[in-house]
């Protein structure tokens, strides 16, 4: 926060600097406005934002032509600002009005220079997808998603030392879509949310596929750790568990245990999110001996971390009862079954066990839209 108001500072200065030497009707004037409207929507103020990137679109509208790309790019921040605002009607309509530009300047130059046009092209499809997506239209921003993501991969495709660049880039502090030019970063959005979609709509094994390969692709262009990496995983785990794929959730739920003990220590309360995880996948395999042990270290942390009087603390206690009692009752005929490999898992009636409301939770995901583009004044 405290970057973004030095920024803040330094482009109202500019701002004001520039209007006194050139006048207030200037494109610098207008990419001006544009940054500070991209700071304001950074920090969250929606209404500063609003007014910032008006002006911005005025002014470059007045000065480069309707038809300029700079005025796409503008245009994309007010589409942001406005499904940030619910206005899902005036943010597909100003979506569609940047796509048109860019198509419009695709259509002026040669096919070897297209690639940086593309790109841009492909964020507004996902953009246009973001709106359908949270409006509950799934099958536009199915179609949308798909759209962006092949036109990303007929670039990268064609380059294949492009993910081993990106590679090499994960030195650096890659955190934004700018620092990686070949739009890696914007390409993962579009996949992530395409995984999305099929988890709205209950496709699990779609799903899981493509959060499986959007995982695959953060780790190759993002530090280990990034948060962006963990909230695909945690994803991808559910999406596993709906898909009664239990023995690949639970590596990867062992996998990012270790990163977020590594980052935060053995200790730290946000663990055991993902321990409870491991829990009902060892739990769906009865594995109870397995759930029982890692109950038990919750137990330990929560009482160091929550307090003796922890609500948290209490349930779990309730569910290690539960596990001690499944390790020692008598096994039923579906579990004997199931525990040879002979019968279906996911005919298992849930109810029979008594450790299910440790399932995880769905996760709460929103659609990743790309923007927060600023350019020099």
């Amino acid at each position: 926060m405290n970057n973004i108001k030095e920024a803040l500072e330094k482009f109202n200065s500019i701002l004001c600097a520039l209007i006194t030497a050139k006048g207030d009707t200037n494109p610098r004037v207008g990419t001006a406005h544009h940054n500070i409207g991209v700071a304001h929507l950074r920090s969250g103020n929606l209404h500063e934002a609003l007014n910032s990137i008006k002006k911005a679109i005025k002014i470059r509208k007045m000065t480069l032509g309707g038809r300029d790309p700079k005025v796409s790019d503008s245009l994309v921040e007010f589409g942001i600002i406005l499904l940030s605002k619910n206005d899902y009607h005036e943010s597909l309509k100003t979506f569609r009005m940047a796509l048109k530009i860019r198509e419009i300047e695709r259509s002026t130059v040669t096919s070897n220079s297209r690639k940086p046009i593309d790109l841009q092209i492909a964020k507004i499809l996902s953009n246009i997808g973001c709106v359908f997506f949270e409006s509950g239209n799934m099958k536009h921003a199915e179609s949308m998603f798909k759209r962006a993501v092949l036109l990303h991969q007929t670039y990268t495709t064609k380059d294949p030392g492009l993910l081993a660049k990106a590679s090499n880039m994960r030195k650096c502090s890659l955190t934004t879509n700018e620092n990686f030019e070949s739009g890696g970063l914007a390409m993962i959005s579009a996949m992530c949310n395409l995984g999305y979609v099929y988890l709205r709509k209950s496709k699990w094994k779609l799903a899981v596929t493509q959060l499986e390969k959007t995982v695959k692709l953060q780790r190759t262009l993002l530090k280990p750790g990034n948060r962006f990496i963990t909230n695909t995983i945690e994803t991808l785990i559910y999406a596993y568990t709906k898909d009664n794929a239990h023995k690949k959730a639970i590596k990867e739920c062992n996998s990012l245990l270790l990163s977020q003990q590594s980052l935060l220590g053995k200790n730290h309360i946000s663990t055991t999110g993902t321990m409870r995880r491991l829990v009902y996948c060892h739990v769906k395999l009865y594995e109870y001996n397995e759930a029982y042990k890692i109950l038990h270290d919750i137990e330990r942390i929560q009482t160091e971390q929550l307090g003796e009087d922890s609500f948290d603390l209490e349930e779990t206690k309730k569910y290690i009862i539960s596990a001690n009692y499944n390790i020692l009752k008598f096994p039923t005929f579906h579990e004997i079954f199931g525990r040879c490999g002979l019968l279906d898992k996911s005919l298992i009636d849930e109810d029979d066990n008594e450790l299910f409301p440790c399932i995880p939770d769905s996760p709460q995901f929103s659609s990743k839209l790309s923007g927060h583009k600023v350019s020099y004044a």
